[in-house]
């Protein structure tokens, strides 16, 4: 089922900050906010968990932090999505989620006992997971009118965060590992304060031309979406490939700090990885011209498989800085394909509701399944019978998605 991309504003007689700035200028503020996002929330997953491991938190502890990460995403997603669609002014809910994002991340180190560290990493995570979605609502439907590729603009994230890898690893050598939250929180102070200076400047979509409501949201229209076959199956895989791939992810790092390795070679795993996601961004256009979306799924699924069998059987450094160069064929592949998709099923008034229904499932129920057992299992089986086991669950949903590739074309 195909929904029309109608301009509400546009019919309603209402121009929006996107319609009268150049592109060009819409487009570098969107790059510079993608770029400061990963910038300071990739210091965070690369360093957050060995700051816990560091602190004394056990392996299950972290586990379920990393499950409330995603965990919150489940319901907080949809709501903020919400309250995006309703917005005339949808840079506020940008510019307010970073800020909040910011408040709670400077306070997660100052938590000393188990529930007040859940507590606030709860909020912080609620606050911080919600951006991406909200971001990629926006930019997408801003980068479909002006016939802008979107990996053009969501490559700055990437960028963004193999920076933060770089000075991550730089800073947090010579500094205490709480920095990797501090860090995270004054980036996203200046995202936040950017956000609103950007959109003075009309350097921001996120007004009428994004998807403001012109007229009251439709429900029936919404369920009638969530409820077709195509999005249906969109969500079921990403939901099995997400506790399959999310639950060596969510530990890798701390994996790696296990294995003896410094903050700053841990940083160049993660640099390589980055690179290797730049690369398949850059090559996207491509991959879509000669290959179904469907079978890019599959192809994400698969080879994440291969990388979590490979890490726990390569033994040199060197191995582990090559295998990175597969990592871009895993989550962001699987990424780009599936929030395109769901561009297209849902109609542009729903843009914010699509995405971050698609989030709730992609960043949070099947995350929160795949940390809560990666915790459980490496304390009782280790990582390496772990990740096998993660691994292979990877290569049946694979299996699974190849399967329902070879039926007939859904009409998006």
């Amino acid at each position: 089922m195909r929904h029309s991309k109608n301009i509400e504003a546009s019919s309603s007689g209402r121009i929006g900050l996107s319609q009268v700035s150049a592109p060009s200028k819409v487009r570098a503020g969107l790059s510079a906010l993608y770029f400061l996002t990963y910038l300071g929330l990739g210091v965070y997953w690369t360093y957050g968990n060995v700051y816990f491991r560091d602190i004394g938190v056990s392996v299950a502890e972290i586990g379920m932090l990393n499950a409330l990460y995603f965990g919150v995403a489940i319901f907080g997603h949809p709501f903020f999505g919400y309250i995006y669609d309703k917005l005339p002014r949808k840079y506020i809910t940008i510019g307010a989620t970073a800020i909040l994002a910011a408040l709670t991340g400077f306070m997660v180190p100052a938590q000393n006992s188990a529930i007040g560290r859940a507590v606030i990493y709860a909020l912080f995570s609620l606050f911080s997971s919600a951006l991406m979605p909200l971001m990629d609502a926006g930019a997408l439907m801003w980068c479909s009118k002006h016939d802008v590729p979107f990996q053009a603009v969501r490559i700055w994230g990437t960028i963004g965060y193999l920076f933060s890898s770089v000075l991550g690893g730089m800073i947090l050598e010579s500094v205490d590992l709480a920095w990797s939250y501090y860090v995270t929180g004054i980036v996203l102070s200046v995202v936040s304060t950017l956000v609103l200076a950007f959109n003075k400047a009309g350097c921001l979509p996120y007004n009428s031309a994004s998807g403001t409501l012109s007229k009251p949201m439709n429900l029936n229209d919404v369920k009638t979406v969530v409820t077709s076959k195509a999005f249906l199956q969109l969500l079921i895989i990403a939901f099995l490939f997400r506790i399959a791939f999310t639950g060596p992810l969510s530990l890798y790092t701390v994996y790696l700090d296990h294995r003896g390795y410094s903050a700053s070679q841990i940083g160049y795993i993660m640099i390589v990885g980055g690179l290797s996601e730049i690369i398949i961004l850059l090559g996207k256009k491509e991959f879509l011209d000669r290959i179904p979306g469907d079978w890019l799924l599959t192809m994400a699924v698969v080879l994440s498989g291969v990388r979590w069998l490979l890490a726990i059987n390569i033994q040199s450094y060197l191995g582990l800085l090559t295998l990175q160069l597969i990592s871009g064929t895993n989550f962001i592949l699987f990424y780009m394909v599936a929030v395109e998709k769901t561009n297209r099923l849902f109609p542009e008034q729903l843009s914010g509701v699509g995405q971050t229904v698609f989030g709730s499932v992609f960043y949070g129920l099947g995350p929160v399944i795949g940390s809560l057992l990666a915790g459980l299992m490496v304390e009782n089986a280790g990582y390496e019978k772990s990740f096998c086991i993660f691994a292979v669950m990877c290569l049946c949903v694979g299996f699974v998605q190849a399967l329902l590739s070879r039926k007939p074309k859904i009409q998006d």
